[in-house]
């Protein structure tokens, strides 16, 4: 139940975000916008957490 929460969460947001604030003319280019949106928030969400102490 809880991945479908996550997954339900996470499309809200792509649709939110990035689907109602653009068109695309072709489904290449909006395939190649969700990929980098999704890729985006990926590496944001997994990246290790820096110290500014170094």
């Amino acid at each position: 139940m809880l991945e479908h929460a996550l997954a339900e969460s996470t499309f809200a947001g792509l649709k939110n975000e990035l689907v109602s604030r653009h068109s695309w003319r072709t489904k290449a280019a909006t395939r190649s916008a969700i990929f980098e949106y999704i890729e985006g928030w990926w590496r944001a969400s997994t990246a290790p957490p820096t110290s500014a102490t170094c």
